[in-house]
């Protein structure tokens, strides 16, 4: 399964998920293709830089947003016609935790009508 995975290098978070995703590929059939994703460049418009780079150092071409909406960061997922934000990971899961991570988020991101999940604050 081919997995196109946006990212902002400089987001803790994407970090951790692509740590993960690594992990995924070990124990399930998924090969990962990166592509960069500024959160620098999608919140340009804003009076308030949220990322802090108000010299637009982090400015990179925006892309993977169209297939999820505009009101996400990152990480985008995108998988066989799937597409969603996230996971927003506090801890890289390993080995075979790391797949039932990946199972649920292809089971819930491809059930019509579904649009968040979220869970109690980081650890």
């Amino acid at each position: 399964m081919l997995v196109d995975f946006w990212f902002d290098p400089s987001c803790p978070y994407t970090w951790n998920a692509a740590r993960w995703l690594l992990e995924v590929e070990r124990v399930r059939p998924v090969t990962v293709r990166w592509q960069i994703l500024s959160l620098s460049a999608l919140n340009e418009h804003l009076e308030v830089d949220p990322e802090g780079d108000t010299e637009g150092y982090l400015w990179y071409p925006a892309r993977g947003v169209g297939r999820v909406g505009g009101q996400v960061g990152t990480p985008i997922i995108a998988t066989d016609g799937l597409a969603c934000f996230g996971p927003v990971i506090s801890r890289i899961p390993r080995g075979e935790e790391a797949g039932r991570l990946w199972d649920g988020v292809v089971l819930v991101a491809g059930t019509p009508g579904f649009h968040e999940l979220k869970g109690p604050p980081a650890e």
